[in-house]
């Protein structure tokens, strides 16, 4: 049965996880001293290493729930790699504090429920669940980790510490650059000088920071003008012409063609 095959090949592959796979969050999580601070220092920095879902956790009486959230539409993909996720976790849970946890309960979104899931959970597993979940005892926040070491786990805190506050000052930069783009644009998109001035930084600074976050300054200012171009279309009042002239196209044709790019 198809099924069974995939929920074999989900639990194979969550038996071959360990922390390290997470990256650096995953060696934090490694040297803490109990699974409470690991779990906190994983769901402050996973957003460094993991771009494509976000991990949840909620304390709620003696029970803690792990939660998933995937980004993007639902795609079968989306399905298993969820799946894989949340028994991983529960693997590498194991293979932190040495023990055989099992958990009370889990979730997932798909209709069936492979028995492999049940056999290596060890645990009723619900099925057609709104997201992907984990339920266990609140005391398995407080497992020691056998593999703590303090002097290396303040070096990995301090390191990705460094590397989130990187992080969010390039992300800054491009809200920033938004900002500034809306109210100018109809004189002309302003130049890449103009802008970094604007910012207080020079223009080489800015093309790099943009590049840090894979993009353009040319891609902002196009993603900038079909954001407004949505808002203003919308509004009855205003011509495509005008709307043109709004975000600085010398001719109304070059809107147009702008337009059918986006749409």
């Amino acid at each position: 049965h198809l099924g069974e095959r995939t929920g074999a090949f989900v639990v194979a592959l969550a038996r071959q996880h360990r922390i390290t796979s997470v990256g650096l969050p995953g060696f934090a999580m490694r040297t803490a001293p109990t699974l409470r601070q690991g779990l906190t220092s994983l769901l402050r920095y996973q957003h460094l290493t993991n771009t494509l879902a976000r991990f949840d956790l909620l304390e709620h009486d003696a029970m803690v729930v792990w939660s998933e959230e995937r980004f993007g539409s639902p795609r079968p993909g989306h399905l298993l790699a969820t799946e894989v996720a949340l028994l991983s976790a529960v693997h590498i849970a194991r293979e932190l504090v040495g023990e055989a946890l099992v958990p009370s309960r889990a979730e997932i979104r798909r209709a069936a429920v492979p028995k492999a899931y049940t056999d290596f959970l060890g645990c009723p597993v619900g099925a057609s669940a709104p997201r992907g979940t984990l339920t266990f005892p609140r005391s398995w926040l407080e497992r020691a980790i056998p593999s703590a070491d303090e002097d290396m786990s303040s070096f990995f805190h301090a390191e990705l510490e460094r590397r989130r506050q990187t992080t969010e000052a390039r992300a800054q930069v491009v809200a920033d650059l938004r900002g500034y783009l809306g109210p100018h644009l109809m004189r002309g998109a302003p130049s890449l000088s103009a802008a970094g001035a604007a910012l207080g930084i020079s223009a080489r600074t800015l093309q790099r920071r943009l590049q840090e976050e894979a993009t353009t300054f040319a891609e902002v200012v196009d993603g900038v003008r079909r954001d407004l171009a949505a808002a203003y279309l919308q509004n009855a009042e205003y011509t495509a012409a005008e709307v043109a002239f709004m975000l600085g196209y010398a001719e109304a044709s070059s809107f147009h063609r702008a337009f059918r790019r986006w749409t």
